[in-house]
């Protein structure tokens, strides 16, 4: 009896390991996707800003006031993601969730940014 009870109780710790090693599997190949998702979107909010930058370099009206607002955007764009996506994950710290959903707000929030210097145009 105790041989069987052995027996099972190490059959379901071997289905758990293997279903945990899958989740973390699936996890990884999650987070691979939105870290090429958010390079991706990083280069078309870059492109975006590059853009409008180039337009404001050919303005004969405030040229120098455009170009440096339009530089400390860029800069406080960044800054904004980091701290906003900080804070939407504070219900996953230290959790594996935590940085799926980082990485999915930033996705998020430079596509934000990507449309905002669109606007611009």
């Amino acid at each position: 009896m105790i041989g069987k009870s052995l027996l099972f109780t190490l059959f379901f710790i071997t289905s758990a390991h293997a279903g945990l090693e899958a989740e973390i599997a699936q996890q990884k190949a999650t987070e691979d996707y939105l870290e090429a998702e958010l390079e991706a979107q990083k280069e078309l909010a870059k492109q975006a800003y590059q853009d409008v930058f180039e337009l404001a370099s050919t303005s004969t009206l405030h040229r120098d006031e455009q170009l440096e607002r339009l530089e400390d955007a860029y800069k406080i764009w960044d800054e904004f993601i980091e701290k906003t996506c900080r804070a939407e994950v504070l219900e996953s710290i230290r959790t594996r969730a935590e940085s799926t959903d980082r990485l999915t707000c930033m996705v998020k929030r430079f596509k934000e940014k990507e449309l905002f210097f669109k606007s611009i145009i």
